[in-house]
């Protein structure tokens, strides 16, 4: 016969095989079984933890109180875990266990919130991560951080359009802020890194769209696929030119300036499985990047093979014609630069009433007047 400590420990292993089926469903993307093994694993634990009824039994008492709520978070179980960090905190723990309880604690409050606004969180996660002279060990100036957070939430709201089956529009008409939210997990030391996952409301996904981790990978292959130069297949996983052009543009708002910022990172941790891709190639070094012309323009508008480059301050759109901005340069000179789909919104509107330097080709029969190739901040300093 079993003494109660073998019993203990029998209970607590199978608890523990459980949990390692968990984890390699999760790594194989099955939610389903790993919520299936995960509350299977909660179970067991929990039934270990009320086995161990003094609290002179510790630090076994609190090790498997605090296993046991680990695995009600897990599987949403919040007021069970709750319940199983309260009774844990309430015997003798150590310190070092005692302030992990206070962590777990914490987010299980986290989540229960968000519970009650009716929003599922991603458990899968984007890691941005910033190299640069300006970024210190955990410190960096807001605007090189900031600016490209932004813009990283304007890619995944795109991909969330684009694999949703939606045409590109200016009006964005599926949105990361109407159907999903974006957190920012927290700041690390060394480079400047933030953790981001999405969440949602939490009611069926949109058509076409499966799990968190498609617009995570997606927009890690495309960023890889411009980091390697394979512009070919980029256009194919974007399938419609605005978006090509919309995605391009905002991948060289967030690429290195080579000064401030030496290197953007993404990451994204998927199910136990990694993903990830430096990015190294400075703005500059994008440039070559091949932008068609908007299928829409090109019955009205005639470009020469010439390209040119103005500076001076973006002054507002056209009223009438959407897609048109004015730009008056260093010498005065009223300049009108028309604005392919897919770069108004995100690209050109954040840069009004700012100097800029503006590529473009040159249209035929038309003096000041530019088709835009590529638009950036020029006011000469680095980014702070």
């Amino acid at each position: 016969m079993q003494s109660k400590g073998e019993l203990i420990l029998s209970v607590h292993e199978e608890a523990m095989e459980y949990a390692d089926n968990a984890h390699f469903a999760r790594k194989d993307g099955d939610n389903d079984s790993f919520l299936k093994f995960t509350r299977k694993a909660f179970e067991l634990e929990v039934k270990a933890a009320l086995l161990v009824e003094s609290e002179d039994s510790e630090p076994t008492r609190s090790v498997l109180h605090r296993s046991a709520a680990t695995l009600a978070y897990r599987c949403g179980e919040y007021r069970d875990s709750e319940k199983l960090i309260f009774r844990a905190l309430a015997g003798n723990p150590p310190e070092e266990i005692a302030d992990e309880l206070r962590e777990l604690y914490e987010k299980v409050k986290f989540a229960r919130r968000l519970q009650s606004e009716n929003i599922c969180l991603s458990e899968d996660e984007l890691q941005v991560s910033l190299q640069g002279d300006v970024i210190g060990h955990g410190i960096a100036p807001r605007k090189p951080i900031f600016s490209r957070i932004t813009d990283i939430e304007r890619l995944l709201q795109r991909t969330v359009s684009l694999k949703n089956g939606r045409a590109y529009s200016d009006q964005i008409t599926t949105r990361v802020s109407d159907n999903y939210q974006l957190y920012l997990s927290g700041f690390s030391a060394g480079s400047f890194n933030v953790s981001l996952k999405l969440g949602h409301a939490d009611q069926p996904l949109l058509t076409g769209l499966g799990k968190f981790d498609d617009i995570f990978c997606a927009l890690i292959e495309n960023v890889s696929l411009i980091n390697h130069g394979q512009y070919d297949l980029l256009q194919e996983n974007l399938l419609e030119p605005a978006y090509y052009r919309n995605f391009v543009g905002l991948v060289k708002r967030i690429a290195p300036d080579g000064i401030a910022v030496s290197s953007v990172g993404l990451r994204a941790k998927i199910g136990g499985r990694v993903r990830r891709v430096s990015f190294e190639r400075t703005k500059h070094e994008l440039l070559d990047i091949p932008v068609p012309a908007a299928e829409e323009s090109a019955p009205a508008i005639e470009l020469k093979d010439e390209t040119r480059t103005v500076t001076g301050i973006l002054k507002y759109a056209d009223a009438l014609e959407s897609n048109q901005v004015r730009l008056l340069d260093e010498s005065d000179k009223k300049w009108k630069i028309t604005v392919p789909s897919g770069l108004m919104r995100e690209v050109v509107r954040p840069h009004f009433e700012e100097r800029v330097l503006v590529l473009g080709r040159a249209i035929k029969r038309k003096r000041y007047h530019l088709y835009l190739d590529h638009i950036e901040s020029a006011n000469g300093t680095a980014e702070t």
